[in-house]
């Protein structure tokens, strides 16, 4: 998940990718997606990247 020294600043819960539910995580520099009961993001893009 987040790094140690990321802080999560918004957590939305419910949201769906290809027919799978999970969470979208927003971070302070990047934002990912981690299917639900998993503990890892599959999803994960630096703001930077985003255009």
């Amino acid at each position: 998940m987040a790094t140690s020294s990321e802080e999560v600043l918004l957590i939305v819960k419910k949201v769906r990718q290809k027919k799978q539910d999970g969470a979208l995580y927003l971070m302070a520099e990047r934002i990912a997606w981690a299917p639900e009961g998993k503990d890892r993001f599959t999803i994960s893009h630096m703001y930077a990247d985003i255009k």
